[in-house]
């Protein structure tokens, strides 16, 4: 029978693998492992958008959002792999999801982008959403292979949208909303 045998990097001592020293394997912190068959998919309507109001480029699209137990509560950490935004009024602009670790005084809707000092360190990046598929009445926008990882202080996320262009919500119209896609830690 075949014994095997690790050489440590750091001391280039070799050890036989057995039961009580089993096969080393380490896992680069900059690469997420994957959770097999275990994806977290968060859609909620967006908070605060204004139906007749006319936002410019740059205005926060809606108010503060919380994504809800998108990570494990022993463990708040994870891959955020993609969001998507459904434009129920069929515009198809721009969205920029700007992420938090912890709730934040968010800016008013249709107002322009501006979050303070204190809140900004909690602010772990943002997604663009500026791919949209025409569905008929609707407007799909997705953004894909983010692989944004993020340690949380809880479950939750929480974010807010940035329009780049000219929307201007119908009276009637149905709220759009918008996801995130993440694989726990």
């Amino acid at each position: 029978m075949a014994e095997i045998y690790t050489r440590s990097q750091a001391t280039q001592q070799a050890e036989r693998v057995s039961g009580e020293n089993p096969f080393p394997v380490f896992v680069s912190g900059d690469i997420m492992p994957p959770v097999a068959g275990f994806t977290v998919t968060r859609e909620v309507e967006v908070p605060g958008a204004v139906q007749n109001a006319a936002y410019e480029s740059g205005d926060a699209f809606g108010t503060m959002i919380t994504f809800a137990n998108v990570f494990r509560l022993e463990k708040p950490s994870g891959c955020i792999v993609g969001a998507y935004f459904i434009d129920y009024d069929d515009e198809g602009v721009q969205k920029d999801l700007v992420l938090f670790t912890h709730p934040f005084t968010g800016t008013a809707d249709n107002a322009a982008f501006a979050v303070g000092d204190v809140d900004a360190r909690n602010c772990k990046g943002a997604l663009v959403i500026d791919s949209f598929v025409d569905c008929g009445g609707f407007r799909v926008g997705r953004e894909d292979n983010v692989n944004m990882w993020i340690n949380a202080a809880s479950v939750n996320l929480y974010a807010q949208l940035i329009t780049r262009g000219a929307d201007n919500l119908t009276t009637g119209s149905i709220p759009p909303r918008i996801a995130i896609i993440v694989v726990p830690d």
